[in-house]
Parts: C-alpha cells; structure tokens; sequence
C-alpha cells in the first residue's frame, strides 16, 4: 500500500525550534490475516523538509533518515513496494481473492 503523506511534528522539548514539516509517502507491506488485511512493515521515504532536524529524535538513539527521495527514482529502482505487488500475480491473485466485491479497474500496470 502507497500512502502520501504531509506532517506537521511539534516537540518542545527539542534544542533549537520546536517545529518539524515534511512531506512523503509511506510504503506498506501489508499481510492478510483471518482479522483482515495489516501492515506489518512500513518505509516512510521523504520528499521534502524544513525546520529542525531533532524534533526526530524523541526516542534516544532512534536517528531517522532525512535524505529526500525523488517518487521516478524510487520506482525505477524498484524501492516502492505497491508496484511490485501489483506486477507480482501471486500477489494479486491473494488480493483479488480476499476483496471479491473491490472492481478491477484496470488489471495490469503501464509499461514504462
């Protein structure tokens, strides 16, 4: 699953400016379980940010990776999980089968 994302993150007890924005998406990998579909990992990749680094940092010793991705980069690369589920039938088979009643729109995806 491909989720876009923009957060404002506020952290007071950071040094400097309490005050983090940043804009991305967050890759899934989602498993099917007998409750329903969960994430069980997750990337955030970001694609844009301002403001201080270490309202990041709340947990000691937890460092997150700022480095901005660019979304055609990352797909070419083969980093965005949510196309290569839909390019893997086995993956799309588990899927169909599980949301009988969600219409296919369009079964395959362009060639690049």
């Amino acid at each position: 699953m491909w989720t876009l994302t923009t957060a404002r993150l506020v952290r007071k007890a950071a040094d400097g400016s309490p005050l983090w924005d940043g804009t991305g998406w967050y890759d899934d990998t989602l498993v099917h379980t007998p409750g329903g579909w969960r994430i069980c990992g997750r990337i955030c990749r970001i694609t844009w940010w301002t403001g201080n680094p270490s309202v990041n940092e709340g947990i000691p010793g937890v460092k997150f990776d700022l480095a901005t991705s660019v979304l055609r980069r990352e797909a070419d690369a083969g980093r965005i999980g949510v196309l290569g589920a839909h390019a893997n039938p086995d993956v799309s088979k588990v899927w169909r089968a599980s949301t009988p009643n969600v219409p296919i729109v369009n079964d395959s995806l362009p060639s690049r």
